[in-house]
Formats: structure tokens, C-alpha cells, sequence
């Protein structure tokens, strides 16, 4: 490539890159303007932008914001768009709740320190007559409550359900517990939502 023709392309790279940085400079402004109705307005329609990043900024600035409607539109928006997500446990004692039920019927692993985790996907959307997100089989797997997340229809044998509560800290990250069975202790959990 010659001197003149890689001059071009870093003119054309230097002038986009202009352009992108002045939009993502709006978006920023836009979620943070101090009205907060304009601020959620301003996020609810940056989440629905055919715009990628547009959306991922959206969703990181909902997610670390310290607007508790901000933080919930988030979650939701991250949830709505469905995917793989993880539930991480903590190891267990022996006398705590068995883990191995749940993560041998929903596949999980246990590393060699023994944490637990179990990978599910979500399909795209919101349920609304159910009031969930579902995955492939149309099983609800994840219900809100208020700033709350709660694993809904997650099976044993025997009738036992697998239950549990995640609500959003300040690294990005549902933080929570599951009780497995209906018995034993509540076994220390996340789900994360950054990487």
C-alpha cells in the first residue's frame, strides 16, 4: 500500500471515528440528563435502536446507574433480548443443600474448588400472560418482582422445585441464593450480566 492511499484510509478511519465518538457522547449525555423522566425515556428508546452499541451502552449505564428505574429497565432489556446467561453457586458443605440434582438434571459442572454452575439460554421477549422469560420450551424460568428476580419452574424428581432470589449489586451481577429441593440451607448464587 502506498503513503497516499494509507493517508486516505486514515483520513476516512480519523473522520468516522469523529462522527462515532460525537454520537456516543450524545447517547452519554442522554442518559444522563437530570430529568429523571427524560432519562428512562432516553433509555427505553436507546434500547429499542437498531444501533448495537447504542443498546450496550444503554444497558451498562442501566446497569451501574444509581436510579433504581434505570437499573430494572436494564435487567429487563438484557433478559428481553434473551441468550445464554449462567447461574454460578457457591460450594456447598456436607451438610448443606445437595447441588448435585440440580446440576446433574439442567447439565451443570462443578469446578475443582466446587462452585456450581448451570448455563440456560432465554428466548428473545417478555412473556407478559405469564409474567416471565421463557426458554425454547416455553417453560418459565425467570419471573420479576419489584427489583427482584426470582428462578421459577426449575424441576427435581419427585415434584421438588428448585427455588431462588437475585437482585442487582453494584458490579453488574444478580446476587442471590438457590434452595434446592425445598430443604436444606439457601446455597450462596449469581447470575452475572456482564462479562
Amino acid at each position: 500500500m502506498n503513503h497516499a492511499v494509507a493517508d486516505s484510509e486514515l483520513d476516512r478511519i480519523e473522520a468516522e471515528l469523529g462522527g462515532r465518538a460525537g454520537e456516543l457522547e450524545r447517547v452519554r449525555l442522554l442518559l444522563a440528563d437530570p430529568d429523571p423522566d427524560r432519562r428512562v425515556a432516553a433509555m427505553e428508546l436507546l434500547l429499542q435502536s437498531d444501533d448495537d452499541l447504542y443498546r450496550q451502552r444503554a444497558r451498562e449505564f442501566g446497569l451501574f446507574s444509581d436510579d433504581p428505574t434505570l437499573r430494572r429497565t436494564a435487567v429487563h432489556a438484557i433478559f428481553d433480548a434473551g441468550g445464554a446467561f449462567r447461574i454460578e453457586m457457591d460450594p456447598v458443605s456436607e451438610d448443606s443443600t445437595n447441588t448435585g440434582e440440580f446440576l446433574q438434571r439442567y447439565r451443570g459442572s462443578r469446578d475443582s474448588a466446587g462452585n456450581g454452575s448451570v448455563a440456560f439460554v432465554l428466548t428473545p421477549g417478555f412473556d407478559a400472560e405469564n409474567v416471565c422469560w421463557t426458554d425454547s420450551d416455553d417453560v418459565c424460568r425467570l419471573q420479576p418482582i419489584g427489583d427482584t428476580i426470582h428462578l421459577t419452574s426449575w424441576r427435581l424428581s419427585g415434584g421438588r422445585v428448585v427455588t431462588g432470589d437475585f437482585e442487582l449489586d453494584n458490579a453488574g451481577t444478580l446476587q442471590g441464593h438457590v434452595l434446592i429441593g425445598g430443604s436444606g440451607a439457601p446455597v450462596a448464587a449469581r447470575i452475572p450480566l456482564v462479562d
